[in-house]
């Protein structure tokens, strides 16, 4: 499955990952402007979009992963690795190989800004991303012109399913493969379109409730955004919180703390609408709490308006927090985030400091945003699309575009190999 080339020019070896035929385009882009690129697929999802180009087989077993990669990355001339996602087993034995190698990590993932945007970064995403560091002061990069592009969920359902099918379907040739979301594939199709029935199903429910929140609701709520309940920045990164954790102790502390004429929306996160139970377990919580008229529960509809009507926002690490932030919003996030440096309560976690945080906080001054923003958009976002056929070669163009750019620059430090250091848990 894998074909040799001459070794002349610069060279980059990708890391396939779900997001469908992405990285067969991407690695057509950077052939067209004289790479040498090379894909490595590590199960048979990987391999139903790898397309025609120069692909490589990985079926080491774990142990021997760090030393085949480097060794694979040396043999290239990798000048840089890039793969999506930067927390899975996989990354992290590929960070370390290419620290071994003297390649870059490039590192894509969903884009901060949804969805006209696709994240790329030197070292890492999220906690681990380069923007950690951020602070406010310097100068103020112009904000991002981009093109609008919308989102493509029945598309993006309909690669994941394909791509967790076609993984169990193919567990036997490759046997040292773990996946780090251990989903049946017939249990992850049958939630990826419950998704999209329950999107149609509770339509008018969140409808009623978005009119609300900007409507009589309008700067009397608050809004706790949730995220997918096994996403890996919120394991590796969200100091032992999870969704259900999260609901259980914001409803007690909204219960004990917050004023009573207070309201809070719980914004379900759309991707895992059709895995958990997260409207039920929370309207649940918000009844046995003598909260059911001061709490409400959606999972569909645009964030910025509900964010422009609210006083704040509470979450973890999810990207929900840049809407607040973009419009003066304060922000209390539990979790170890790339914009740990905007948020109200960087230096407390606690619940104690969530309880202060109901009766008002400072909102996000508009010169720090914009400074932050600026940055943002140069150094960690690219216009685009993973899942859109229409606009994937202008995104991968693009994508390569700052690829060389970030390669020629040192702009801002790789984030370390091995990640970040993990926070205390859950206070």
């Amino acid at each position: 499955m894998t074909t040799s080339a001459p070794r002349a020019g610069r060279s980059v070896v990708l890391l396939q990952g779900p997001v469908g035929p992405f990285f067969a385009w991407l690695q057509r882009a950077l052939e067209a402007r004289g790479w040498r690129a090379l894909r490595l697929v590590f199960n048979a999802g990987d391999e139903i979009y790898a397309g025609r180009g120069r692909t490589l087989r990985f079926d080491a077993p774990q142990a021997e992963w760090v030393d085949r990669l480097a060794a694979i990355f040396r043999e290239e001339g990798a000048e840089a690795v890039l793969m999506f996602g930067d927390q899975r087993p996989i990354h992290l034995a590929a960070k370390e190989a290419a620290a071994r190698a003297g390649a870059r990590v490039m590192s894509f993932e969903e884009g901060y800004l949804r969805p006209d945007f696709v994240t790329l970064e030197p070292g890492g995403n999220n906690a681990c991303s380069p923007l950690r560091a951020w602070r406010p002061g310097g100068e103020v990069p112009p904000p991002p012109h981009h093109e609008p592009l919308g989102g493509a969920f029945a598309v993006i359902a309909w690669y994941a399913t394909r791509y967790f099918v076609a993984l169990h379907l193919g567990r036997g040739r490759y046997p040292q493969y773990e996946h780090h979301r251990r989903r049946h594939p017939v249990r992850e199709a049958v939630a990826w379109w419950a998704s999209l029935g329950k999107k149609i199903w509770f339509r008018r429910a969140n409808r009623a409730v978005v009119r609300r929140a900007v409507g009589e609701l309008a700067g009397r709520h608050m809004i706790l955004a949730l995220q997918v309940f096994d996403d890996l920045q919120l394991r590796r990164h969200g100091r032992g919180w999870t969704v259900g954790k999260l609901v259980d102790a914001t409803l007690a502390s909204f219960a004990r703390a917050a004023p009573a004429d207070l309201h809070l929306l719980v914004k379900g996160h759309p991707l895992d609408r059709g895995h958990t139970s997260a409207r039920k377990h929370t309207l649940a919580r918000a009844a046995a709490l003598g909260l059911s008229d001061r709490v409400h529960y959606l999972d569909d509809g645009a964030l910025g308006p509900l964010s422009q009507a609210s006083l704040g926002m509470v979450t973890i690490n999810s990207t929900s927090a840049l809407v607040a932030f973009a419009q003066g919003k304060p922000v209390f996030a539990f979790g170890d985030a790339f914009y740990d440096g905007l948020t109200v309560n960087r230096d407390d976690r606690s619940l104690e400091a969530l309880d202060r945080f109901w009766s008002g906080a400072p909102g996000m001054d508009r010169e720090t945003w914009l400074a932050f923003a600026g940055t943002m958009a140069r150094d960690s976002l690219v216009n685009g699309a993973y899942y859109r056929l229409d606009s994937l070669g202008a995104t991968c163009e693009r994508v390569v575009d700052r690829l060389e750019r970030l390669l020629a620059s040192k702009v801002m430090p790789d984030a370390p190999a091995g990640g970040v250091e993990r926070g205390p848990a859950i206070t």
